[in-house]
């Protein structure tokens, strides 16, 4: 059974479900649900935030990038026991937003506190906003046409990665690294770009 998503990034296909295949093949025989699991991923997430409030960077990346990995387990456990359920779906990806929004604004506010600088803010403030476009802007084309947003046809745009895979990997690597800043340059302007780009390949689309 393939337990991969034709909308895995490059992180989640490399990385990510090497390890939560792993996990949800332990979980398969126990009684534990898909939404459950997604309710563990949250709060998983939720400490992420806090140890990045606390001025704990390296540990917050560390549980940042956990998030990631295991918020792959939900998807992977309902596929093996037949258990997808349009709530489901619709659950997970309303937590998800949630957990991104709590993390980039602790990191936000740590770093404020640190530096009083107002940059600081504002650069949150765009990581925060560009954050949900990714998924956002495909859910909207789906609504609009019914089908599903192939990445195929973004072209060039397609190498700019800004799937929720790499976000939580690009913090986790400048947490590693104490330059968590970086990582919210990085999360603000890849995905406010691709963002205005993917525009003009939607409205090419939808003539």
């Amino acid at each position: 059974m393939n337990l991969s998503k034709p909308t895995d990034g490059i992180i989640s296909r490399h990385i990510n479900r090497k390890v939560s295949i792993r996990i949800s093949k332990i979980l398969l025989n126990t009684e534990i649900t898909p939404n459950q699991i997604s309710v563990i991923t949250f709060l998983i997430a939720l400490s992420a935030a806090f140890m990045f409030l606390k001025g704990h960077i390296i540990l917050g990346g560390i549980l940042t990038q956990l998030t990631s990995i295991i918020d792959g387990v939900d998807g992977e456990i309902a596929r093996m026991k037949k258990m997808q359920t349009k709530f489901g779906a619709y659950f997970d990806s309303i937590l998800d937003r949630y957990a991104d929004a709590l993390i980039i604004i602790s990191i936000t506010i740590r770093l404020y506190l640190d530096d009083g600088n107002l940059s600081m803010v504002v650069v949150g403030l765009f990581a925060l906003m560009g954050n949900p476009m990714s998924m956002l802007g495909r859910e909207k084309f789906k609504a609009l046409t019914g089908k599903e947003y192939k990445f195929d046809n973004e072209g060039f745009l397609r190498y700019i990665p800004i799937t929720r895979d790499f976000r939580l990997f690009i913090i986790f690597l400048f947490s590693l690294l104490n330059r968590v800043y970086y990582s919210l340059i990085i999360i603000a302007v890849l995905t406010n770009l691709k963002t205005i780009l993917r525009f003009f390949v939607v409205k090419r689309a939808l003539k």
